[in-house]
């Protein structure tokens, strides 16, 4: 993981940004029809699912399926957290990346791999705490602490002023719907009206089962795969515990 976010570590893109949604799908395209690839299963972590929509939308062919972990279909701040509070401070941030550029990149590359900032995530519930592994959290605050602030929140701001919820209707290949039932980011009901809006039978959802553990290297794999299997999937806890009986209820 260390070796692929410092080779995927890139300069900024020069100004004037192009961050739309529908520009950052074309890219993809672009990107597949360079490598000679496709059609793909294009994959959407968070705000990545609208870039996948748009890419679906505007290069179909291109695209065999679609998979979402915890990616809305677009207005990414309006459910955060449960809440539209950050969507009412996005333009404040903007403009403080702006007005006080040096500033605001030297507290923010100064405080996000702190370990406080550590501690407040794995203490405040952020984070799972009884998941998560310390060296990965990390690596990821390491990474967000290393792009330009200005560059993000703007990144942030198109995806939440772009939707393709209208893509959800019209989606004919199949498509699987991560969430977590736990998750403060994208919360389950987001997810779920979601996938209420994919036609049967692309649209699946599958609820992950909670475990008492954390998992790691050590959780196993069924004998068979999933999709060779008639009864439903779950990993092996390394301590023995029937993780299973703490799966959220319908």
């Amino acid at each position: 993981m260390h070796a692929l976010s410092r080779a995927w570590t890139v300069p900024d893109p020069p100004r004037p940004w192009r961050l739309s949604i529908p520009t950052l799908a074309d890219d993809a395209a672009a990107a597949c029809e360079h490598l000679g690839i496709g059609p793909v299963v294009a994959v959407g972590f968070s705000m990545g699912f609208p870039v996948a929509l748009e890419l679906y939308r505007r290069h179909r062919e291109r695209v065999a399926g679609l998979l979402s972990l915890a990616g809305p279909s677009g207005r990414v701040l309006d459910s955060f957290q449960g809440t539209q509070n950050f969507r009412r401070l996005l333009p404040l941030a903007l403009a403080a990346t702006k007005i006080a550029r040096d500033v605001t990149t030297r507290t923010w590359r100064k405080w996000l791999p702190s370990p406080l900032s550590r501690e407040l995530s794995l203490r405040s519930g952020q984070v799972n705490a009884e998941r998560i592994e310390v060296a990965d959290l990390e690596l990821y605050m390491r990474g967000i602490a290393a792009m330009n602030p200005e560059l993000f929140l703007a990144v942030v701001d198109e995806a939440q002023r772009h939707s393709a919820a209208d893509v959800l209707p019209t989606i004919a290949v199949p498509t699987l719907v991560v969430a977590g039932a736990r998750d403060n980011f994208v919360p389950l009901a987001t997810m779920r009206a979601l996938v209420a809006q994919i036609p049967a039978p692309s649209g699946r959802s599958t609820p992950l089962p909670r475990t008492r553990c954390r998992p790691s290297s050590r959780w196993r794999s069924p004998t068979r795969s999933p999709a060779s299997s008639t009864t439903p999937w779950r990993p092996r806890c390394p301590r023995g515990h029937d993780c299973q009986d703490m799966a959220p209820k319908p």
